[in-house]
């Protein structure tokens, strides 16, 4: 592999030494484009020069002219560099991936050199895995595969191993009981240590009690027995037994609920002696056991956590549904005016004003707090400002947003384009067909209101049954 990449790199060598030399028109843009970024341009421009017959050119122009309004020559000279900045960022792609594979197949070879033969094998917890063995014989060369397993305990090392195993059966196999002195439960034996490493085996001196799977028959315990369990924990070829003396107790009752019991009681005792005093403190312990009243002290504060959450969440909602509600009031009101507002301008146009003075005039008339004069005012500032009275009315139909506003913005400027003669026809024509629109929209509004009413209709009328089956029910 080093040689390939070798020759790869040497071409590399040779095509920007021609590039430079010949081909490249990038060779005095340096302090443009940078010496690396404008030596792989050179070569981007020889790589073209060579294909430039089979390259679609004219297929590359037409996808450019989507995005580029510039005449059909530069068009091409865009089309000649889009093809150069591709060749150039696939040799820069292709040379970084050359080199790195150069240097990494270097670097191992010189490592591999180096390194003796050693074989690392897995921990005591891993796996077997096959490690290839090369074999060299009169320049012949065979791979071997051999099979390294994990570590392996030693026979000493295994024994203190299996000391620690010990210790942990000791506490494991209680599962839940107190002590060996006392099994009132059934047992946990697990069939291998923790680490997974060694194989453990049970056994009962007395599997008619208690099985070599830690089951106890209690049926058969009229009194405490003394039973031996026996663990051989085995690992490899290496074996060891421990025994485990335990005591099963008849009594199906725990110490625990024995000691509850007492525990009871002295606060039964307790409660008596003191029901003269309307106040009276408990113990902290009695016999071991902890005494409080149950107070959950983080609950409060979890609870506050929880409603401060939903307050939050149900603040942002009303905030936005104030806000929903404003704008639904916004364009209830402008909907409302907007009859008004055409027949206000058809009149003005009546008496020779210019559609700018109907404008003026219309914002005048209409009340101080009125959306539709803070619009109005807002397009009349542009326009005595010097503002286009096109650009302003077609900017008037999209900051109001509603259809209506649009359509009268849009017919507004088309006659300004054609002449404003017929504009009076045109406002008059919009005047009915904004009466149409207002009483469909009342409407709508009427069914809207019904809907709503309906609800509070059924309550009334449970209330009405209510009172009339009340009286007849308590006659009977």
């Amino acid at each position: 592999m080093i040689h390939i990449n070798l020759a790869v790199i040497l071409l590399y060598g040779m095509l920007a030494i021609l590039s430079r030399k010949h081909f490249s028109k990038y060779k005095k843009t340096d302090e443009h484009f940078g010496v690396v970024t404008s030596l792989f341009l050179s070569m981007g421009y020889t790589v073209y020069h060579w294909i430039e017959k089979y390259y679609p050119i004219n297929r590359v122009c037409e996808r450019l002219r989507k995005v580029q309004i510039v005449p059909q020559e530069t068009l091409r000279k865009l089309a000649e560099d889009y093809a150069v900045k591709n060749a150039a960022v696939g040799l820069a792609i292709f040379f970084v991936c050359s080199l790195a594979s150069f240097t990494y197949a270097v670097t191992d070879e010189c490592r591999a050199d180096k390194m003796p033969n050693i074989i690392e094998r897995e921990d005591y917890q891993g796996n077997t895995k096959k490690q290839d063995i090369y074999l060299t014989v009169d320049g012949e060369t065979l791979v071997y595969e051999l099979p390294v397993h994990p570590m392996e305990y030693s026979e000493e090392e295994f024994i203190h191993e299996a000391e620690a195993v010990r210790d942990w059966l000791e506490i494991t196999i209680l599962n839940g009981n107190t002590d060996a002195l006392n099994i009132r439960e059934d047992l946990q034996l697990p069939e291998r240590d923790e680490k997974g490493l060694f194989t453990i085996e049970w056994r009962s001196q007395n599997p008619d009690i208690i099985t070599s799977f830690g089951k106890v028959d209690w049926d058969l315990l009229s009194e405490d027995v003394q039973v031996m369990l026996v663990a051989r924990v085995e690992y490899l070829d290496y074996f060891v037994l421990f025994e485990f003396p335990l005591i099963l107790r008849s009594s199906s009752d725990d110490i625990k609920d024995d000691r509850l019991h007492m525990v009871r009681e002295t606060l039964t005792k307790l409660e008596k002696d003191n029901r003269s005093c309307v106040f009276w403190e408990l113990p902290e312990e009695i016999d071991g056991v902890e005494i409080s009243l149950g107070r959950e002290h983080g609950k409060k504060s979890w609870w506050l956590f929880v409603a401060g959450g939903a307050l939050c969440i149900g603040g942002v909602l009303l905030r936005r549904s104030r806000l929903d509600e404003a704008i639904k009031r916004r364009n209830e009101e402008l909907n409302s005016q907007y009859p008004d507002f055409v027949n206000r301008l058809c009149m003005l146009l009546g008496t020779g004003l210019t559609l700018r003075g109907c404008m003026e005039q219309a914002t005048r008339e209409l009340s101080e707090d009125s959306i539709l004069r803070k619009e109005l005012l807002y397009m009349v500032h542009e326009l005595s400002t010097g503002g286009d009275e096109n650009r302003a009315y077609d900017e008037f139909g999209a900051r109001i947003g509603m259809p209506a506003y649009t359509r009268l913005a849009n017919r507004l400027n088309q006659n300004l384009r054609t002449g404003t003669g017929d504009l009076i026809r045109v406002l008059e024509e919009e005047v009915q067909f904004s009466l149409e629109s207002k009483r469909e929209y009342m409407k709508k509004r009427g069914e809207e209101v019904s809907t709503k009413l309906l609800f509070p209709m059924v309550v009334l009328l449970l209330v009405v049954m209510l009172i009339i089956i009340l009286p007849a029910m308590r006659g009977l």
